[in-house]
């Protein structure tokens, strides 16, 4: 009898971790965080939600556990973000310690024109992400790699008060090692752009006097090419 019921016990249990519902995705997010889903439907093992990011709706999340993850101790997740504007995929594994993640697909400027509003910057073009790799212990970004490419176009900014256009040629990013990207002009070997994410959580952007030239708004001085001359700093997280 007392097998039985322990017995009935774990399986109890176990249907109840198997019909988790995909509200309970809530009590992960962190107290502060910028993302949230919004609906969630489905599990908290298989479902899908909308995709709230400082306020903005970036399109419809798909998660799906991957149980092998499991036998390594950790809860690894297969991913999806699908809107308009985003075609991503995603595979992150979760542990005590740390987590990693893979990131690839595509992003659409119109999109990203969104967060570059309030720096009144607008372009076009395609962004794609390239098997971005990265690693997390606890919010701290200390490990990334892979590569970004956009595929250039027409730009729009104001700068003193007044608004520019002009037009920038394909770029191509490599990040890392570490929390770390310099983009370029695909094909070239100057830098236009240098990032990095410091542990505080803010971010800082460099400006090259090469992509001051591009832009037709040619940075004064001897500096050489590569040089940043422009830099700004603003926290991301």
């Amino acid at each position: 009898m007392r097998k039985a019921i322990i017995v009935g016990i774990l399986v109890f249990l176990a249907l109840v971790l198997v019909r988790m519902p995909a509200g309970i995705i809530q009590w992960f997010v962190p107290d502060g965080s910028q993302a949230r889903v919004l609906s969630p439907e489905g599990t908290l093992w298989t479902g899908n939600g909308e995709l709230i990011v400082q306020g903005i709706s970036t399109g419809v999340l798909s998660w799906s556990v991957r149980p092998v993850t499991l036998l390594k101790g950790k809860v690894g997740y297969d991913l999806s973000l699908a809107g308009a504007g985003t075609d991503i995929d995603a595979r992150l594994e979760a542990g005590l310690a740390s987590s990693e993640g893979v990131i690839n697909g595509t992003v659409q400027g119109a999109f990203v024109n969104r967060w570059l509003a309030p720096y009144y910057i607008e372009l076009a073009g395609v962004f794609e992400i390239v098997e971005v790799s990265l690693t997390l212990e606890g919010r701290s970004l200390t490990e990334l790699a892979g590569r970004l490419t956009w595929d250039g176009g027409p730009i729009r900014y104001r700068l003193s008060g007044k608004v520019h256009d002009s037009a920038l040629p394909p770029m191509t990013a490599d990040l890392g090692p570490g929390p770390v990207a310099v983009a370029y002009a695909t094909g070239e070997s100057t830098p236009l752009l240098q990032a990095a994410l410091n542990g505080n959580g803010f971010a800082r952007i460099g400006v090259t006097k090469y992509l001051t030239r591009i832009l037709g708004q040619p940075w004064p001085g001897g500096d050489p090419d590569h040089a940043v001359v422009l830099e700004v700093e603003e926290q991301v997280f």
